[in-house]
């Protein structure tokens, strides 16, 4: 790793020793400083059977209606570089670092990222006049390392670039520490979002759903709560020739970590569902 200050290089010492060392052109040495280098980068493997997510069944079904998992430790959100194709996570190719099966739950993880890093699974394209269902059960790490805010799941506006609705985590918001929002974007200027509090992340496996539906609205759940933002979709959620897709992992709102463990988790195509009851739920308060 090189420095460029004042026009010319200046060498640091491996990444891998933990301490960053200034080392001036003339032999003086600054005072060494901690750096945290992320793990955010692809890491493709496939020696350990049992890391594989493909590997264990109750994830095929899911698996299959994805296209990649996406690895990004650059924050170029305009070019999200895929870390493994369909065909290499079905013939059970795993990230070693950022996604694998820890103790039969699918893992993505990132370590002391910046602001736009992410591990992310994508699924296929829809249009918005199909209803669909991204649920599971979710555990989140919190500790002192953690993001203070990141995205676990959301469904993507292809044509807008933009996410419809997404469930965020947030260390502290309006006083409510480690809780889980919905946030429903309407346009796509800045500003132009609604945000309604769900559950609590409590550690253990939550239960939650993220829903783009044309019959029942666009909703979101976490631990039993509800957060609803109706039916009337935008025009760039809505057009005929809009494309909408799922993506579930880790993406990271602020600088530090994240961890996140599914037990389950499933993509849903609710068309032969349509029209029935969704029972008793109680509602997210809106911020």
């Amino acid at each position: 790793m090189t420095l460029r200050p004042f026009g010319f290089a200046l060498p640091m010492s491996p990444v891998a020793t933990g301490l960053a060392v200034l080392v001036l052109a003339a032999g003086a040495v600054i005072l060494p400083s901690l750096v945290h280098a992320t793990d955010a980068r692809c890491d493709p493997a496939a020696d350990d059977p049992a890391m594989a997510p493909y590997r264990q069944s109750s994830f095929q079904d899911l698996l299959d209606r994805m296209v990649k998992l996406q690895v990004d430790g650059d924050s170029d959100s305009n070019n999200v570089p895929t870390c493994l194709k369909q065909a290499q996570i079905t013939e059970g190719f795993y990230d070693a670092q950022n996604w694998k099966i820890v103790e039969q739950n699918m893992m993505f993880a990132i370590s002391h990222g910046q602001p736009r890093n992410r591990v992310e699974l994508r699924s296929k394209n829809f249009r918005p006049a199909t209803p669909y269902e991204l649920a599971g059960l979710v555990s989140l790490k919190t500790d002192g390392d953690t993001s203070k805010i990141y995205t676990i799941a959301q469904v993507f506006g292809g044509s807008a670039r933009k996410p419809a609705l997404r469930l965020e985590y947030a260390s502290l918001r309006r006083g409510m520490r480690d809780h889980i929002w919905a946030v429903y974007r309407y346009g796509i200027g800045p500003g132009q979002y609604q945000i309604k509090v769900l559950g609590r992340a409590t550690g253990a496996f939550d239960a939650f759903s993220i829903r783009f539906d044309p019959n029942s609205g666009i909703s979101a759940t976490y631990n039993g709560v509800t957060a609803f933002f109706g039916n009337e979709f935008k025009s760039m959620w809505s057009r005929p020739a809009s494309r909408l897709h799922y993506k579930a992992g880790c993406y990271l709102k602020k600088p530090g970590s994240c961890q996140i463990r599914f037990s389950r988790l499933e993509l849903r195509d609710l068309s032969a569902k349509a029209g029935e009851p969704r029972g008793d739920v109680r509602q997210g308060g809106e911020e």
